[in-house]
């Protein structure tokens, strides 16, 4: 009885109004007087609330606008961020509520996998591992934190790390981070740790066990796509960040730091936030590629967001399959059914169409702005990546609120953009209409 209201809903609706209302109740708590050092525009509010819970990272105001109640709410939403709203609701829902079948299927919908089983428990043990690998992290963290700094300072940033947020208690990260190589590698493995998402980290702890009593382990083909999706994506963008930087901003550092500095920007493009680079004098190449990066994004069910990793190699398994005149797609001896097929087109069609629209709109809002950085800046903001060229404080109250808007689109697009936009399904119709080709090219 108590799931019945939810089947109410489509998962779209049910996951963009649960990232709605906890984006206005961060922004009411910031408001108020206790959380804040000084006085902050609503749309500034707002924004920072947004920022948070997308995992996005910009912002138009520093962290030191906020007291450390003010620092405690933003860390508690860039946690549900990152856990994500509807994981979140699901098990407060499962708490309070017997979960139905609508209840699964929901969830099944939103993150795409099948074999859910009991979801309570699925749930909790996925809060619990990333509580206890954000606790690691944060002991790690602080130990390679200058002296002076608090432990809430190296837990804001291992959960900031960890959530893809991009967002720090410091002042100057691009300087702390330069600084401390170790504080690189600790930042580097949590991003890396997060960009796979959690199925595949199932797989391979189940592959470590098959492996230590002697038996045969085959993973899915969802994790090895997304391995070798993401470690290609992340050697090829280690090397050309090398290369294109390393007479510019990677000049001035030396030994182990250069290449800590560009695996770093690797993995943080994949829409983590920070940066051990000043992001405004970076080469328009380099620039361009992070977009490219930030865009294809991480795997399903990570932190991270952009198109997915899985959506760009299905998109180019498609693409391909059209040159070599094949009338179904095939990735690794396995065929992929035509449904996701046409999903993944429409992700890639619909989020470039997005960009498309709110650049062309901000360019008319901002007129003084050059375009390629009002082109990264709407791409960072979608792909929840949070670099900035250093326009975003500066922009009109209209263009942030834009941003706003495409914080939220980029956190719900990869898992439930299509879903929240379809109609119920029809029952199937008992006839099809008449073939006929059009030209093409």
């Amino acid at each position: 009885m108590g799931s019945k209201p939810i089947s109410l809903f489509s998962p779209g609706t049910f996951l963009l109004s649960s990232i709605s209302g906890v984006i206005a109740t961060g922004a009411a708590l910031l408001a108020l007087p206790a959380a804040r050092t000084t006085h902050v525009p609503v749309v500034d509010l707002l924004f920072t609330a947004a920022s948070s819970v997308c995992g996005c990272g910009l912002m138009t105001i520093s962290a030191d606008s906020f007291t450390r109640f003010g620092q405690m709410i933003i860390l508690v939403l860039i946690q549900i961020g990152g856990i994500m709203v509807v994981a979140v609701s699901l098990m407060l829902l499962s708490f309070f509520l017997k979960p139905g079948f609508s209840s699964h299927l929901m969830a099944s919908q939103l993150l795409e996998f099948e074999s859910w089983g009991n979801l309570r428990r699925l749930l909790l043990r996925l809060c619990i591992a990333v509580l206890a690998i954000e606790a690691i992290g944060a002991l790690l963290i602080m130990r390679a934190l200058p002296e002076g700094a608090t432990f809430f300072d190296a837990l804001f940033q291992s959960v900031s790390t960890f959530c893809s947020a991009g967002i720090s208690t410091f002042d100057d990260t691009v300087t702390l981070l330069q600084n401390s190589p170790m504080l690189l590698l600790i930042n580097s493995a949590l991003m890396l740790i997060v960009s796979l998402g959690f199925i595949p980290w199932f797989e391979i702890i189940e592959w470590l066990i098959a492996r230590a009593r002697g038996l045969r382990y085959q993973f899915s083909l969802h994790t090895r796509v997304v391995l070798y999706g993401t470690f290609t994506l992340l050697i090829a963008s280690t090397i050309t960040f090398w290369i294109l930087e390393r007479d510019h901003v990677l000049a001035d550092l030396r030994g182990n730091t250069v290449f800590l500095v560009s695996l770093f920007q690797a993995l943080t493009t994949k829409s983590n936030g920070f940066s051990a680079v000043p992001g405004g004098i970076l080469q328009l190449p380099t620039l361009f590629m992070m977009m490219i990066i930030t865009f294809i994004g991480s795997a399903p069910g990570s932190t991270g967001t952009g198109i997915r990793i899985t959506t760009f190699i299905l998109f180019l398994a498609a693409v391909k399959s059209a040159l070599q005149g094949k009338t179904s797609v095939d990735i690794r001896e396995r065929q992929i059914p035509l449904d996701q097929v046409f999903r993944a087109i429409g992700i890639v069609s619909l989020s470039v169409g997005w960009i498309l629209l709110i650049t062309f709109c901000l360019l008319i809002l901002e007129p003084t702005v050059r375009f390629l950085p009002v082109l990264f800046e709407t791409v960072s903001a979608l792909s929840n990546l949070g670099i900035s060229t250093g326009i975003t404080p500066h922009l009109c109250p209209i263009s942030k609120a834009l941003l706003v808007t495409n914080m939220i689109v980029g956190k719900i697009g990869s898992l439930t953009l299509i879903l929240a936009m379809r109609r119920r399904e029809k029952k199937k119709a008992k006839f099809s209409y008449p073939e006929e080709r059009i030209m093409l090219g």
